[in-house]
């Protein structure tokens, strides 16, 4: 298997060069050391470090505004602390997100969506059933889709999104 990815690289750095004539980038040269690592160590994604590189865009805008280039690597490294910095006085960035995937299709009763949901409830808390069902008859929207800290919830999960503590 390494071996074809070997010649599946070399291949295409040939095209890119047939197509494009450019010089490779260190990243393309990088690729000719994968098939050696994937013998090494196994599989890439124990190592992989894609998801961080989109942390660099941050580096790079901040880069481009910067008028002079004498130790940019220490102007840099300032400029992101005083992000995190801003970031943690304002509270702003350690919350839990929940991103909705397209508008609310419907608000609804619990019951609608799961019938047995009084029956699940008896079980559960048995003298305050009607009381925890008035809760669910107005406070149940449907979506399409829900993210929460990056975990996809789809049609036929039920997500609790916010409740109140009773004294």
């Amino acid at each position: 298997m390494c071996q074809q990815l070997s010649k599946l690289i070399e291949k295409h750095h040939l095209l890119f060069l047939k197509l494009f004539p450019l010089h490779l980038t260190p990243k393309y040269h990088f690729l000719t050391h994968y098939p050696f690592i994937i013998k090494k160590i196994g599989p890439l994604t124990k190592i992989m470090t894609l998801r961080y590189e989109s942390k660099h865009r941050q580096s790079k805008l901040a880069a481009n505004v910067v008028s002079s280039r004498v130790n940019i690597t220490r102007t840099l490294a300032l400029k992101h602390q005083l992000q995190l910095t801003k970031r943690m006085v304002n509270n702003d960035g350690f919350t839990d997100r929940i991103l909705y995937d397209g508008k609310y299709l419907e608000k609804t009763n619990i019951l609608n969506i799961i019938p047995t949901f009084k029956d699940i409830l008896r079980q559960t808390y048995a003298p305050d059933v009607d009381t925890i069902l008035e809760i669910f008859e107005t406070n149940v929207s449907l979506v399409k889709r829900i993210t929460f800290n990056n975990v996809i919830f789809k049609k036929d999960d039920l997500v609790l999104t916010h409740y109140l503590e009773e004294p």
